[in-house]
C-alpha cells in the first residue's frame, strides 16, 4: 500500500467526498448540485459515475418516501379496468 499511496499521493479523487455521512447530512440543493456535477462527468465518459448517480437518486426517492408516506407509487400500476386507467365508473 506504500507504494501505491505515494505515486498517486497527489491524484485525489474526485469521489471520495460522497460517504455515506455526507450523504445523509447534505441539504436537497447540495444534492442536487453534486448530482448535476456527476451527471457531466457520466456525459464525458467516466464509467464509475453511474454508480454515484444512482446512490444519490436513491437517497431522494428516500427523502422523498419519508416526507410523502401516502403518495401513489411512481410506477405503471394496473387496475382492475385495465392500465392507467381510473377505478372509478
Amino acid at each position: 500500500m506504500g507504494f501505491f499511496s505515494k505515486l498517486f499521493k497527489g491524484s485525489e479523487d474526485p469521489y471520495d467526498k460522497y460517504t455515506y455521512d455526507w450523504l445523509k447530512k447534505s441539504p436537497e440543493e447540495e444534492l442536487d448540485e453534486e448530482r448535476e456535477k456527476i451527471r457531466l462527468r457520466h456525459c464525458s465518459g467516466d464509467e464509475r459515475a453511474m454508480h454515484h448517480l444512482d446512490v444519490i437518486d436513491r437517497e431522494k426517492n428516500r427523502r422523498y418516501k419519508a416526507s410523502h408516506p401516502d403518495s401513489e407509487p411512481g410506477y405503471p400500476v394496473h387496475r382492475e379496468h385495465g392500465w392507467y386507467l381510473p377505478n372509478d365508473d
